[in-house]
This record gives structure tokens, C-alpha cells and sequence, in this order.
């Protein structure tokens, strides 16, 4: 399931899901100028991970939202890339965007002409299975 999103610059991004090593990680890479960047590692460790989304926020960050296995449940969580100039390429550390017991997952990311960001995501809870929205800034992940 790959993702991907253009950026004001017009840089094309892909985030997917590789086996490496024995291990599920998340990469990232770009194409500009005619040609692929490298593949860069998007997750801070190996894991259990389901699905990929991109958006760039107003500030100039590209969010990379996934779902990852923890415990035996699958939860959402964030990290941004900074694109801006003389940041070169700085991730943020990754923040935890759902707390359920049931899995969280299914999630798709957007950004609006202002630069906010819209989350949207199938959370099991009770028994039922609710879309849930979250809208943010990108200045920070949106809290759970």
C-alpha cells in the first residue's frame, strides 16, 4: 500500500512498507529533477506496520502517518520531515496519535489549500467500527 503526495515545489514523494533485514521498516524517497532520490528509512525502528499516508503541512513538513502493531493492537502514529530550507531533511521525533484498545487503521491524510491537515481513519470501539476525523496545523501531530 503505498502513498504518495506532491509538495508545493512540485517534488513527487512515496512512503511504502519494506521487508529489510527480517524486519518491516518504512521508506520514503522523492522524485525531482528527473530522477529518484536514494530510499530514505522513514521509521525510527523495525516493526509490525500496516498502511502509509503523506500530506504537507503549510509549514513546509511532510507528515508520514502509519499504523503500527503494539501489544497486539494497531495504534496511528506521525512523524514529519522537514523540507524547508537549511533544514536539511530534520524528522521529528514520532508522536502517538490514537490510544484504543481496538485497532486503528485505514487512515488517509490530506492537506487543505491553507496547509492544515485532515486525518481520517477506521477505529474499532465497543464492537463498532466509527470513521474518525482530526484536523491539524502541522505544527505539531494532533493529539489523541
Amino acid at each position: 500500500y503505498p502513498s504518495v503526495a506532491v509538495t508545493r515545489d512540485g517534488t513527487i514523494w512515496v512512503a511504502w512498507i519494506g521487508y529489510r533485514e527480517r524486519a518491516e521498516r518504512i521508506f520514503l524517497r522523492s522524485w525531482q529533477n528527473g530522477r529518484w532520490s536514494e530510499p530514505i528509512e522513514a521509521s525510527p525502528r523495525p516493526g509490525d506496520f500496516f498502511r502509509t499516508a503523506l500530506a504537507e503541512d503549510g509549514s513546509g513538513r511532510l507528515w508520514l502517518v502509519w499504523s503500527a502493531q503494539e501489544n497486539g493492537n494497531w495504534e496511528l502514529q506521525a512523524r514529519s520531515l522537514d523540507l524547508r530550507a537549511g533544514a536539511q531533511g530534520k524528522w521529528s521525533a514520532v508522536a502517538r496519535l490514537s490510544d484504543n484498545p481496538g485497532p486503528d487503521i485505514f487512515h488517509a491524510l490530506a492537506a487543505g489549500k491553507d496547509g492544515r491537515l485532515a486525518l481520517a481513519w477506521m477505529s474499532f470501539r465497543e464492537g463498532q467500527a466509527d470513521v474518525y476525523l482530526r484536523t491539524f496545523q502541522g505544527r505539531n501531530a494532533p493529539h489523541h
